[in-house]
């Protein structure tokens, strides 16, 4: 019966393993920000360009840059990030850096692939959420978190170490 349990515990383990990944890196928090930044996106957009009729670039400006500074103050919120003058102009910079690879991603697979706008664009906004990620941690603005602040991973350790010694 052990050797039927091997297999399920092994399965788990994993599982596991790659969670403990995720929540080691902070994805999990980044994401949630974004989720979060998108909805107050169109939500705002609709809002000030739909209902209050005030002009397309007016409205989407101030939106844009809004949530630019909210999202970084999302990010603080959840302990995701530092605050101080250096992160937001690390953050800043990623940003910019980010917006310029939008634009230029999103020409070459349309112009010089003739990729649809759709597809293109979600291509282009799918990989730079990545990449934004890859910076921030290269960049040290992603803080690493701590075994102690998660009763999951400290859980989950005592489990992988468990079935470890079950190797044994």
């Amino acid at each position: 019966m052990s050797q039927m349990s091997t297999p399920n515990k092994k399965k788990r383990n994993h599982a596991v393993s790659l969670f403990n990944l995720v929540l080691k890196h902070n994805f999990i928090k980044y994401l949630a920000v974004g989720i979060f930044i998108t909805i107050f996106n169109i939500f705002f957009m609709w809002l000030l360009i739909d209902i209050v009729k005030m002009s397309t670039l007016f409205g989407s400006t101030i939106v844009v840059v809004t949530l630019f500074i909210v999202k970084f103050y999302g990010y603080v919120l959840i302990d995701l990030m530092v605050h101080s003058f250096k992160n937001f102009f690390k953050y800043a910079s990623i940003n910019f850096i980010s917006l310029i690879l939008n634009i230029a991603g999103v020409w070459v697979l349309i112009e010089v692939f003739h990729i649809s706008t759709p597809i293109a664009s979600a291509i282009v906004v799918y990989s730079l959420f990545i990449l934004r990620f890859i910076m921030f941690k290269k960049t040290g603005l992603i803080k690493s978190p701590s075994p102690n602040n998660s009763s999951y991973l400290r859980e989950n350790s005592e489990l992988t170490n468990k079935n470890k010694g079950d190797k044994d």
